[in-house]
């Protein structure tokens, strides 16, 4: 599933931290648009659940989001629900880490 990924490449406050988020999102979506989803979705799961209220965390969120989307509109229903059902999950843990 290849389709029409944006590299970040604004430039920002040279930080250690946001180096390695703008890293990590910008790999994501290099290996999502080389057609290795499987990859990517990990990397975006592991930068949502690793840096929880980044604003990389929320792109990735979205990224996954389009991705099952992809899948439901190729036809992929079972890959759809895995990755909507994985999404519900994680919105369910970040509720409940707001809520604490």
């Amino acid at each position: 599933m290849k389709g029409n990924i944006m590299i970040n490449t604004e430039t920002a406050p040279a930080t250690p931290r946001f180096n390695y988020l703008t890293r990590l999102i910008n790999r994501a979506r290099q290996t999502e648009a080389e057609g290795n989803s499987h990859t990517a979705i990990r990397l975006y799961f592991q930068l949502m659940e690793e840096h929880f209220g980044a604003p990389e965390a929320a792109q990735a969120r979205e990224c996954l989001l389009g991705m099952a989307r992809q899948y439901e509109d190729d036809g992929l229903h079972h890959q759809a629900d895995d990755l909507f059902n994985r999404l519900m999950s994680f919105d369910k843990w970040a509720e409940e880490i707001e809520a604490a």
